[in-house]
């Protein structure tokens, strides 16, 4: 994938001194994804995805699936406090992929996710590349951003490590959907299921995924939320 994809929103590189954002390549980034614990059943318990056992298998999926598109865009995270590796020609170590989805012009909103490397868990890389994708979306058109109304995040309901990441970013509740997702076998791919009964007609290793909505607006961010993105960043951790 090139900087130049068809994304409908103008995405530029994006860096501070912790973290820069580049275009994810799937040939370039892929096997050191895997090869770094990125198809681990872990990494995915609370997603349809993965988990992947082969960069092919990845690579699949991703062209399948989750291609990049108008209202699709990756970015590749590079961990600049580390030194290049072998996937990080910009300088860094890739660390992770921070995704844009379901973006609409029209209703100036989108969704934003993040998905952490292992080694880079816990450390100040899901904090900074948050933001950084954060500022680009809901900072004005005039100030070099997109200027949207809306920012969302969703995750499982059993998901607090990412529903504690949310909150920090500033992130607002707004309600959940019971019974969202349904993970087919997911007993036998490691999923994490809501604790609810499972519906007439499942398989016995069917789970389901209940969704927490959250969201930024721009309401939010002139009222502090661009603050409390920037402190969160700020953290020496």
């Amino acid at each position: 994938m090139s900087a130049t994809a068809p994304f409908c929103f103008p995405v530029k590189n994006l860096s501070n001194t912790k973290v820069k954002l580049v275009p994810f390549e799937v040939d370039r980034h892929a096997p050191r994804f895997i090869e770094l614990g990125g198809g681990g059943p872990e990494i995915w318990a609370h997603m349809l995805a993965g988990p992947f056992d082969t960069v092919d298998y990845f690579k699949s999926i991703f062209a399948n699936d989750v291609a990049p598109g108008p209202a699709v865009f990756h970015y590749a995270i590079l961990d600049l406090t580390k030194p290049a590796d072998e996937s990080g020609e910009e300088g860094g170590a890739f660390a992770g992929v921070l995704s844009y989805t379901d973006a609409s012009p029209a209703n100036l909103s989108l969704e934003i996710g993040i998905l952490v490397l292992p080694p880079f868990q816990r450390t100040h890389v899901t904090s900074n590349a948050v933001g950084l994708g954060v500022l680009q979306a809901l900072t004005s058109k005039s100030e070099g951003g997109f200027g949207l109304t809306r920012v969302l995040w969703q995750t499982s309901t059993a998901n607090k490590g990412s529903i504690k990441v949310a909150e920090r970013m500033g992130f607002r509740l707004e309600g959940t959907l019971k019974y969202h997702r349904q993970f087919k076998d997911g007993k036998l791919n490691g999923k994490v299921g809501n604790g609810r009964p499972s519906p007439p007609g499942c398989s016995e290793n069917d789970l389901w995924r209940d969704t927490l909505i959250l969201s930024l607006c721009w309401d939010d961010w002139d009222e502090n939320a661009r603050e409390k993105v920037q402190a969160a960043m700020d953290r020496t951790r």
